[in-house]
């Protein structure tokens, strides 16, 4: 064992941390049980990023939410072959050096969770160049997946989806961050931790005036990445989907995207870190 190499004494550890899996965490026969027989005095606890990435994963109830990560998964598959990543990297701004290749939604490297949404969100512009030249090719197969790729990500909805995301998932890619770094502090991460839930909050306690601000540069994207700015196609009974305020005679398409992705998706990623 690695500690007997570097002669430490396991009698003189005082806390263990990995994922909730019973294999780990097992009250009787998992390693932290078998570490204890041991260290009676060790204190295993839930390693605190892996709980941040769990409360991100399951944050996604929204339909609209789950689309916009789906989608970006789909864009990171399509584009992972040699072929159609070179075909991207010719439309990609040299000044953006770091971010030429799509990152995969990885359910276990946090980082790249947060780095994922950014990078898509950043290229998209690329990405759509890439997906209009490629649906001409003549393999049929490739063409007309790049087409339906692209119809998916020219929709306000899923703009509008995105948008949340990266601004969101900006506020927790820091913590994630420190949580991962060697030299971690209890106090500070749990400091680090109460900041970025009063961040949120104060995003959902003045929802109105921050996803105005937010909305405004959706706007400028809808002009960029030609876009229409609509909502939805909607009905009175529609239960797959959010739809409050649908049949509102003063709804228009900033307020409509606000009460239904907005806001449910703060509240939900703050029930759940």
């Amino acid at each position: 064992m690695k500690i007997d190499e570097l002669s430490l004494d396991i009698a003189y550890l005082r806390e263990q941390g990995y994922d909730g899996a019973a294999a780990m965490s097992g009250k009787f026969k998992g390693v932290q049980a078998i570490i204890r027989q041991i260290a009676p005095s060790d204190l295993y606890v839930h390693c605190a990023n892996h709980c941040l990435n769990l409360a991100l994963c399951k944050s996604p109830e929204l339909a609209s939410i789950r689309n916009a990560s789906g989608t970006i998964e789909a864009a990171y598959n399509f584009f992972n072959t040699p072929k159609r990543q070179l075909c991207l990297e010719q439309y990609v701004d040299e000044t953006l050096t770091e971010k030429h290749k799509l990152k995969m939604l990885n359910p276990t490297r946090w980082i790249e969770r947060h780095t994922s949404v950014s990078t898509f969100f950043d290229l998209q512009l690329y990405i759509i160049q890439a997906l209009d030249e490629i649906s001409n090719w003549e393999d049929g197969n490739t063409a007309s997946s790049a087409t339906r790729l692209l119809r998916a990500i020219k929709t306000c909805e899923f703009n509008t989806s995105l948008a949340i995301l990266n601004q969101i998932l900006s506020y927790t890619l820091s913590l994630s961050q420190y949580l991962q770094s060697q030299n971690l502090d209890l106090i500070a991460a749990m400091k680090y931790a109460e900041e970025v839930v009063e961040v949120l909050k104060s995003l959902c306690q003045s929802a109105d005036q921050n996803f105005s601000i937010l909305w405004k540069e959706i706007e400028r994207n809808a002009e960029k990445l030609d876009f229409e700015l609509a909502i939805s196609r909607v009905c009175g009974k529609q239960t797959k989907r959010s739809n409050a305020g649908a049949g509102d005679a003063d709804m228009t398409v900033e307020k409509y995207f606000r009460i239904n992705i907005f806001i449910p998706f703060l509240d939900s990623v703050l029930s759940q870190i």
